[in-house]
């Protein structure tokens, strides 16, 4: 499957093809094979039961369901957090800003994705922020990756495409 990404200290956007063997093994065409993320691992150096806390950012009751399933897939120690708008993201991440993940939809009611995108690039640097959006459209993807986000993931996407992404951003590398 194909994602977007941007190459550790590169200014431009590429595509990758990542795949995941039944060992878990991510291979990135071009680059280095390695293990796939363990996010038990994770959640022993954290110290923590949770392993990973996902802040999932979508306007749709429905996608948010589906998402929340998908990611609690793949572990039972994933706690995941939905935000209906940007004010109520805003909210969340003031109360908590530990997150390990935001997931974020460009299409909001309140705010317009890239804007916010933006925003909690600037106020959360090192939170990593992967879009996933109904857009396909390459200018959506190229400012998506141009604003900061680790990766732009289609909602046409299959769930195991969605967990691929999720582990490779959250191994580090760009989706």
């Amino acid at each position: 499957q194909l994602f977007w990404g941007r190459p550790v200290g590169s200014t431009h956007p590429k595509t990758f093809r990542i795949t995941v063997d039944c060992h878990e093994r991510m291979m990135i065409d071009g680059g280095v094979g390695g293990a796939g993320l363990c996010l038990t691992d994770n959640a022993t150096k954290k110290g923590s039961s949770v392993t990973m806390k996902v802040l999932l950012i979508d306007d749709h009751p429905l996608i948010q369901a589906a998402v929340q399933s998908v990611i609690s897939s793949l572990q039972s120690d994933v706690q995941v957090t939905g935000a209906e708008s940007a004010a109520q993201a805003r909210e969340v991440l003031s109360r908590d800003s530990q997150y390990d993940l935001i997931l974020l939809d460009l299409s909001l009611g309140d705010a317009n994705g890239h804007d916010l995108l933006v925003e909690f690039r600037a106020a959360y640097p090192e939170l990593p922020v992967v879009v996933l959006s109904a857009s396909e459209r390459t200018s959506d993807v190229l400012r998506s990756i141009d604003a900061g986000a680790m990766g732009f993931v289609s909602k046409r996407s299959s769930h195991v495409e969605l967990i691929q992404a999720l582990k490779t951003v959250m191994a580090g590398g760009l989706v």
